[in-house]
């Protein structure tokens, strides 16, 4: 089965299912993970501000919670080792039937996911940093970034500002054509800001 962006890593301590399945390593006796690689990261952080709170209270297979592993680009799935769910809420349990429980709840995920991320285009802004450095972000005043964080909610698109210091736009294709007006101004002004060309424009208005 082919995994979203790169593939689907899975974690058990039950040896019948590591026997069964290559991919599958020893954890504790009660946390099994699946591990879903989502390239680019950014598209993953777009899925943690706007998927995972959904998928915590409605997840696509029953689970403990889901995280996001940002250093390796992960989604990352934990569930109850000791039993899972088929179809109708049926409990399987994994030392019994491991490998088919897994194989059950990866294709749940791993539809769900590449759902969300099918819908998803990133959007370089370009190097937005200033001088030494300094990342845009830190120009921020505290009442600037309530007001992106406000539009990022509004619109369901998420404001990446990477290490390097480039600022990107992950969302949908239509939203970031035509709702990310206000998000798109903020980012300038700030960005003026940042540089020392600051000409007195507001952007408390946006």
């Amino acid at each position: 089965m082919a995994a979203p962006s790169g593939g689907i890593e899975n974690d058990t301590n039950s040896g019948a299912a590591a026997e069964c399945a290559d991919d599958l390593e020893v954890r504790n006796a009660a946390a099994v993970e699946l591990r879903i690689s989502v390239s680019p990261v950014e598209k993953l952080e777009h899925l943690r501000a706007f998927c995972f709170p959904s998928w915590r209270k409605r997840p696509p297979h029953p689970c403990l919670d889901v995280t996001a592993d940002l250093e390796h680009s992960l989604l990352v799935v934990e569930m109850d080792g000791s039993s899972h769910f088929r179809g109708e809420g049926e409990a399987t349990a994994l030392e019994d039937n491991g490998p088919e429980a897994l194989a059950i709840a990866e294709d749940a995920w791993s539809k769900a996911v590449d759902k969300e991320l099918k819908k998803l285009v990133v959007e370089d802004l370009g190097k937005k940093s200033g001088d030494g450095g300094v990342l845009l972000n830190t120009a921020f005043t505290e009442e600037g970034m309530e007001k992106l964080q406000k539009h990022e909610q509004e619109e369901k698109v998420k404001v990446v500002f990477r290490g390097d210091g480039h600022v990107l736009l992950v969302g949908a294709k239509a939203k970031l054509d035509k709702k990310t007006v206000a998000i798109r101004t903020l980012v300038t002004h700030f960005h003026w800001r940042l540089v020392g060309q600051y000409q007195g424009q507001s952007a408390v208005d946006y």
